[in-house]
Parts: C-alpha cells; structure tokens; sequence
C-alpha cells in the first residue's frame, strides 16, 4: 500500500484528490509548516512515506502582500525538501502542483507544451520550482 504524504490538504483540489486516492492508499495530512524540514524528516522516516504531494503554498494574493514570505514558502521550501529526498536510498514519487497562471494568456486548451509567459511573482516561482524540480 502507498503511504502518501500530503501538504495543502485543505486546498480545493487537494481535498478531492484525496478523496480519489483514500480508499485505495493509505494518506497522511501534513499539519506542519511546509518551511520546517526537521518536521518533514521527522516525518518521512517515522511513516515510510512511498509518494509525497506538494499542494502547499502561499496563494497569489498573499505572495502580492509578503514577497519574501512567498519566496521562503514557494520557492525555497520545494528546494529543502528536494535536496533531502535526493539523499534518501528509497526515493518517494513527488509530486508537484503547479498552476496555470505560469502560462501566457490563451483562448486555447493549455497542454503541457503551451507557451509560458508568468507575470506574477507567483506564477515566477511556479516555473522556478517546476525547473528546479525537473533539474534535481
């Protein structure tokens, strides 16, 4: 069975998807601030997390008021979490959220491929984080 750990669980999409999921897996909530890797360590080695989920993150509306809030939460958290599993034998999947806001302005089904254009510092560190994640 996966042990599938969470974050942004209260998230719209997160609660469906783990409603899709929950039945078939075995699903743990991370309650903890997404910037404290000592909790998540804590966390991976106590449950033996198979697949970790990313929904956490500072909206675009509070990263608009706290930049370097957003930063730390956005952006700096993802590369903590990725420099520790990369150090761990047994690799959890993970799993990002990102957005659409990182794509240009377009009347057209969005695929993967479509042209990036982020205008928000939101946006921005959805795309920074989605390439850092696909460089480590």
């Amino acid at each position: 069975m996966n042990k599938i750990l969470v974050t942004g669980y209260n998230s719209f999409i997160a609660k469906n998807f783990i409603k899709k999921i929950k039945n078939t897996n075995l699903v743990f909530h991370y309650k903890g601030d997404i910037n404290n890797i000592n909790n998540l360590k804590k966390i991976f080695r106590k449950k033996k997390i198979t697949h970790f989920v990313h929904f956490a993150g500072l909206s675009r509306e509070k990263c608009s008021v706290n930049k370097s809030e957003c930063i730390k939460t956005n952006f700096l958290s993802i590369k903590l979490i990725l420099n520790y599993l990369n150090t761990l034998k047994s690799k959890p999947t993970f799993i990002f959220i990102s957005s659409s806001h990182v794509y240009k302005n377009n009347m057209k089904k969005l695929t993967e491929q479509s042209q990036t254009n982020p205008k928000t510092l939101y946006a921005k560190l959805k795309i920074k984080s989605e390439n850092y994640i696909k460089k480590y």
